[in-house]
């Protein structure tokens, strides 16, 4: 015997309605699993608690009314239901209807930033193509040479136009790490 067909047989055995043989192969079975065993005296006590339970009453109509409203549920879910079209939008609710709206921008605005460059001519450095040539950088505008930005005539780091009475000693107020 193996623990299904056990399972099968827990209620008759408990009831003595099992062959000999068939209630001498339950017990043995019994013997040898210990939770078989375990199992059997739970159901028995769940009977025994089931037995022992008051009975309840209930009104004198009570048949009567449970078989009306089993009839009205039948007859409710027979009937088609109207689908109800107002507060919705293509089918969706308004829920739904805008996260399926915030699905799309979001594919709409992916598909256009994976769209290869090649295929827009990019407008200076700043990559917009509708901007005006006189807010492109002067290095990209066709009337300038590429090495604009790099000549200088004057040198805006250079310290000697600095007035002497304006330029500050630093050099004892600065402590390194190190320097300690």
């Amino acid at each position: 015997m193996d623990r299904y067909e056990f399972e099968d047989v827990i209620s008759d055995y408990l009831e003595h309605s099992l062959s000999q043989s068939k209630k001498q192969e339950f017990e043995a079975y019994m013997e040898a699993n210990p939770e078989a065993a375990a199992l059997v005296e739970s159901v028995r006590k769940t009977m025994d608690d089931l037995r022992t339970l008051p009975k309840v009453k209930t009104s004198e109509g009570f048949m009567d009314r449970l078989w009306q409203r089993v009839d009205e549920e039948k007859a409710r879910a027979a009937r088609p239901e109207r689908v109800r079209k107002s507060g919705t939008f293509l089918g969706f609710t308004p829920l739904y209807a805008g996260l399926m709206a915030i699905l799309v921008v979001s594919f709409i605005f992916v598909g256009m930033e994976l769209i290869p460059n090649a295929a827009i001519e990019p407008n200076a450095a700043t990559g917009y193509t509708d901007a005006p040539a006189s807010i492109a950088a002067p290095a990209l505008r066709s009337d300038a040479s590429p090495t604009v930005l790099a000549e200088s005539e004057e040198d805006s780091l250079e310290a000697d136009d600095i007035d002497s009475d304006k330029q500050m000693d630093f050099k004892n107020r600065i402590q390194f790490v190190k320097d300690q």
